[in-house]
C-alpha cells in the first residue's frame, strides 16, 4: 500500500502538469481506478473459489508495477485511464487475495493478531507512501516519482518471490 497506493496523492498534479488538464481531468483519473477497482472485486468475488489464489496474487504483484511503470511514461489521456483501471483492479485483487490468503495460511490462534498487522500495515503505510511521493515528486519531479515507486514495487516483487516461491501453488 505504500507504493501503489500513493499514486494516488500524485492524481490532482498529474491531470494539470502531466494532461495538461483540470479538476474534471482529476476526477476522471480517480473515478478510472474505483472503476477498475470495482470491476476486478466483482470478478474476483465471482471466480475466487475457482482460482489458484496464489498465482493470481503474485500475478497481480508482478503486474502492478509493471502499469506503473508505463502510466509514468504516459501523457494521454485515454491511456492513462484504461491503465488507472487496470491498476485500480490490481491492487483490490492484491488486497482481497491476500487477506483471503492469510485467514486461509495462518492458525486460527494466530489470526486476529496477523489480520491485526496486516490491517495496520494498511492503514498506516498509505500515508506514509503518500508523504514519500509527494516528497519525491517535489524533489524529482511527477513522472520521476512515479517511476521510482513503480521500481521500488518490482523489487518487492522479486523479493517476495524469492523468499516465497511456493505462493504461486496456495489455494
Amino acid at each position: 500500500s505504500m507504493f501503489g497506493m500513493g499514486l494516488v496523492t500524485l492524481f490532482p498534479a498529474w491531470a494539470v502538469d502531466i494532461l495538461h488538464g483540470n479538476s474534471t481531468t482529476n476526477g476522471f483519473l480517480q473515478s478510472a481506478r474505483g472503476f477498475g477497482a470495482v470491476i476486478f472485486a466483482l470478478i474476483i468475488a465471482t471466480v475466487n473459489k475457482y482460482i489458484e489464489r496464489g498465482k493470481y496474487l503474485i500475478l497481480s504483484v508482478v503486474t502492478l508495477p509493471i502499469m506503473i511503470f508505463l502510466f509514468s511514461f504516459n501523457r494521454s489521456l485515454i491511456i492513462s485511464l484504461f491503465l488507472l483501471v487496470i491498476i485500480g483492479g490490481l491492487i483490490i485483487v492484491q488486497f482481497n487475495l491476500s487477506n483471503g490468503l492469510i485467514q486461509t495460511i495462518v492458525e486460527e490462534n494466530f489470526r486476529g493478531r496477523v489480520l491485526s498487522f496486516y490491517t495496520f500495515t494498511f492503514f498506516a503505510l498509505y500515508p506514509l507512501g503518500s508523504l514519500w511521493i509527494g516528497y519525491i515528486a517535489e524533489h524529482l519531479g511527477i513522472t520521476n516519482a512515479v517511476l521510482i515507486n513503480s521500481i521500488i514495487l518490482f523489487l518487492f516483487f522479486v523479493i517476495i518471490k524469492i523468499k516465497n516461491p511456493h505462493l504461486s501453488k496456495v489455494r
